[in-house]
């Protein structure tokens, strides 16, 4: 592939990346406050959060340094998808479960989304938004870990009852 059709390339995964972690930032700060009855569990969703804003503010400047911009199209689609899984999760009585079950399989989709994006950055000659991808990759790695560990959790907390955990 051309070094212009790499560049391209990375510049469309990254918007794909910004507009993904936009909407997915959005849906995390509304399950904060469904998970009243596990305060550990809202320090780490409001720790992720911040997190996450401060990838999203990374991934736009690496946008700009390659000459580009987020896309508003693809924030907004995101954003519609976003809303509706939170909707339709929210509806259900054992969300906290659903919620955890969504986020363990979001955090891995991102975390492939990342080791992609660290890959087409080195192959485009970009080492500094490679290293970057890659550690963005390895925080949603460690949260996907995280949440899968706390499953059993929310899950028995569902199961008996537990505040919080409808």
């Amino acid at each position: 592939m051309a070094a212009a059709d790499k560049k391209r390339t990375l510049e469309h995964w990254l918007k794909d990346a910004h507009a993904m972690k936009s909407a997915r930032t959005e849906n995390l700060e509304r399950q904060v406050a469904r998970f009243e009855g596990f305060p550990d569990v809202q320090r780490r969703l409001e720790d992720h959060v911040a997190h996450s804003r401060q990838q999203i503010a990374e991934i736009e400047t690496y946008l700009h340094e390659l000459g580009s911009d987020t896309s508003a199209t693809r924030d907004a689609v995101s954003q519609m998808m976003s809303n509706l899984q939170g909707w339709t999760t929210a509806a259900a009585p054992d969300e906290l479960v659903k919620y955890c079950i969504a986020d363990e399989a979001f955090a891995e989709f991102e975390a492939a989304s990342f080791e992609t994006l660290a890959v087409a950055a080195r192959e485009y000659g970009e080492p500094r938004i490679a290293e970057g991808c890659a550690r963005m990759r390895d925080e949603e790695r460690d949260m996907a870990d995280w949440f899968r560990a706390e499953l059993p959790r929310i899950t028995q907390g569902y199961l008996s009852g537990a505040s919080g955990a409808r």
